[in-house]
């Protein structure tokens, strides 16, 4: 199933869908047609690299054709949709559905940001590669900082547009397909616009997050987090009985970690300082 009803009071991970609990409550989101429903690119600009025509750029359907979501199908070059959104600061959260079906450690999808000021000049510009194999749905879910490099002071002030990429890089002849959907970009709230006369002095400002939790090749829950802190760092996991079955505190520059449970259901928190609760969300396996 591709598609997925989040109930307003908690989240259901099956295998390896996460998205924090914040979304919940996320404003509406910032793009249009972020979710294909219209049937076609209503909103997207769409790009196939002029060298290799083969490529295609598609909108697909699936559940009895109920289901719409953009295909990106590559072998060889640079194939995208893009969006062009007028924003006052390039500080986003972002959650995207993704199935690569790719098996190979060749580039296959990335996401990339342009900043832009008011005449369209980009100013700044970052993108994430992801090489993974995600045969089913998957949600994954970053912050556009993540994107970005250490912006220079007036940066964020001079910021009038942001350009989203979602797009196929393949640099050898080989097939990869790669689908999105129900892409979520919202503002992140923790972030101020910093005026251009003012120097950004970085702070830690970011809540810890589990950007990716899946089923390994062993059967054990596997987390990747991000935005740990410098200590205290805590993920507790807890049986749908309320008894904790598994604690860590992640250190700092090494937030993965495997979790060795049965198949059921579980709740995981997440902390820094005794009873400050970052992060709660529901787990499950077979």
């Amino acid at each position: 199933m591709k598609k997925w009803f989040i109930p307003a009071a908690f989240i259901l991970f099956i295998t390896i869908l996460v998205l924090p609990l914040n979304f919940l409550f996320a404003a509406p989101g910032l793009l249009t047609n972020a979710d294909f429903e219209t049937g076609d690119f209503t909103g997207w600009t769409t790009h196939i690299d002029p060298a290799h025509l083969s490529n295609n750029v598609s909108i697909e359907t699936e559940g009895g054709g109920t289901n719409s979501y953009a295909r990106i199908d590559s072998y060889a070059g640079d194939s995208y949709i893009l969006q062009k959104i007028p924003i006052s600061s390039p500080y986003l959260s972002m959650s995207l559905d993704v199935r690569n079906n790719v098996n190979t450690l060749i580039d296959s999808f990335y996401l990339k940001v342009e900043l832009l000021d008011d005449g369209d000049n980009v100013i700044a510009s970052g993108s994430l590669t992801d090489t993974n194999n995600y045969p089913e749905w998957t949600t994954l879910v970053f912050n556009t900082t993540v994107l970005l490099p250490a912006l220079p002071p007036g940066t964020i002030a001079a910021t009038k547009a942001i350009n989203i990429f979602f797009g196929v890089d393949n640099s050898e002849a080989h097939p990869a397909i790669t689908d999105f959907d129900n892409i979520i970009l919202t503002y992140q709230e923790t972030e101020e616009v910093i005026p251009a006369s003012e120097e950004k002095v970085w702070v830690r400002n970011h809540e810890m997050t589990c950007y990716q939790v899946w089923v390994n090749e062993d059967n054990n829950f596997e987390f990747v987090f991000w935005w740990e802190y410098a200590n205290n760092n805590w993920v507790q996991i807890y049986d749908m009985s309320e008894n904790l079955v598994f604690e860590i505190d992640m250190k700092k520059g090494n937030a993965n970690f495997e979790a060795p449970l049965q198949d059921g259901m579980y709740t995981v928190r997440t902390f820094h300082e005794a009873g400050n609760i970052l992060q709660e969300f529901i787990i499950g396996k077979p």
